[in-house]
């Protein structure tokens, strides 16, 4: 049961799991809560709590070349809408890019930015700058 949940979500054994009407009527039930079951979840058990996270972002594992292109054409198709809006004469609004995996790689590059910055101002003579 341990590598259950290790199977692609496109796979057979997903798809008869997520067929069973007992599970559809857990699954309403926790939105009707205002929980969220989560397939993935370690537990048998189904939580009460609201998802906290930020948004819903796909898994790393599942996304793929035609999850990124159809990711582009959303978003391309969300901008279109937003210039047709524009050009009737209404307010354009900020449209939120389609989701993407969640990596270590942005905030990464958020940590060498800053090490950059703080060489360049040691460089300069500003270490004192650097304490907060």
């Amino acid at each position: 049961m341990d590598l259950f949940h290790e199977l692609p979500k496109a796979s057979r054994t997903w798809e008869a799991v997520m067929n069973d009407p007992e599970l559809a009527r857990q699954i309403l039930e926790a939105q009707n809560r205002g929980g969220w079951l989560d397939p993935d979840a370690e537990e048998d058990e189904f939580a009460d709590e609201v998802d906290s996270t930020p948004g819903w972002q796909p898994q790393y594992r599942e996304y793929d070349l035609h999850a990124k292109q159809l990711g582009d054409i959303i978003n391309a198709l969300a901008g279109l809408n937003q210039s047709v809006i524009a050009t009737g004469g209404g307010k354009a609004r900020k449209v939120d890019p389609y989701p993407t995996p969640a990596t270590a790689l942005p905030q990464a590059e958020i940590d060498q930015a800053r090490q950059d910055g703080d060489a360049i101002l040691s460089m300069l003579g500003m270490d004192d700058a650097l304490d907060p």
